[in-house]
């Protein structure tokens, strides 16, 4: 028989073994979104999990450089991706432009779940044997890959690389009073005159009426091709996502008030800061 010694050595030796494998998860990272600059963060969040032990499986335009711990579904060759696709004053705009920019959203979900769930790729994934512990995804107009929590049954975490567009606030019942909450389609700052809270408010009602009834129908019918009839409703399983994580801070955008599931991580994607040099 071992000593007490020898077996308080065994077992402590056995936690040490085993601690890391009992905090590391299987974790289904999906950005759909062709653009690099609104990958970074999620490529930042990706690295940051892969060095921290856990399994990550990535689907999407973007992968890391590793292979550890990580695998990757390419959704399109590289020249199919937005990389410096936009000018930043092409976002100025005419006032009806920005009234309407939810259908923006719309043509992009039409996009994404159209060519990305009919990539070869995607489809052979799907048909694969896989258990994930939770998915990680965008949260801003692909709804359609939800519908992967139908099939992995998993808990979700959203991230929105924007400032939270008022269809998605909607979705944790955070507040979205137009009296003090620009929209993030406008060009409005606080203090806002009558007028301008009209506008707010009448805007921001269009697009959430505009999302629900066109964009989130779109990713519907598309997921129900790949996940049959008896998927349930985009819609309630987007209000089952337990966190959802901003790429926005307080100092830079308007202070807001965020529900306990909205999180900001504003820089997320700076990495570490360094000092100036020296003049």
């Amino acid at each position: 028989m071992l000593s007490p010694g020898k077996v308080l050595l065994f077992e402590v030796l056995t936690v040490l073994v085993l601690f890391p494998l009992v905090y590391s998860f299987k974790i289904l990272v999906v950005n759909p979104f062709p653009a690099k600059s609104i990958s970074l963060p999620f490529l930042k969040l990706t690295g940051g999990l892969v060095k921290k032990g856990h399994q990550i499986t990535s689907v999407g335009h973007f992968p890391l450089e590793t292979t550890t711990n990580y695998t990757h579904v390419q959704l399109s060759k590289p020249e199919n991706v937005y990389v410096s696709f936009y000018e930043l004053n092409s976002f100025s705009g005419s006032r009806s432009q920005k009234w309407f920019s939810v259908k923006l959203a719309d043509a992009y979900a039409k996009s994404l779940c159209g060519k990305d769930f009919a990539s070869d790729s995607l489809r052979r994934f799907l048909k694969e044997t896989n258990n994930f512990d939770v998915m990680i995804t965008s949260a801003f107009c692909s709804d359609c890959f939800l519908s992967l929590i139908h099939k992995y049954k998993v808990p979700i975490v959203g991230i929105t690389t924007l400032s939270i567009p008022i269809w998605i606030a909607e979705r944790f019942g955070n507040p979205s009073n137009p009296s003090h909450i620009p929209n993030m389609g406008l060009d409005h700052v606080n203090p806002m005159g009558f007028w301008v809270r009209m506008e707010n408010l009448l805007v921001g009602v269009y697009q959430i009426l505009f999302y629900d009834l066109f964009v989130v129908s779109v990713g519907e019918e598309t997921a129900k091709e790949y996940f049959g009839q008896d998927l349930p409703s985009l819609r309630t399983i987007a209000f089952n996502i337990s966190l959802l994580l901003e790429n926005t801070y307080f100092t830079y955008y308007s202070p807001q008030p965020w529900v306990p599931a909205i999180v900001e991580m504003g820089g997320i994607q700076t990495g570490k800061i360094q000092k100036p040099p020296k003049v």
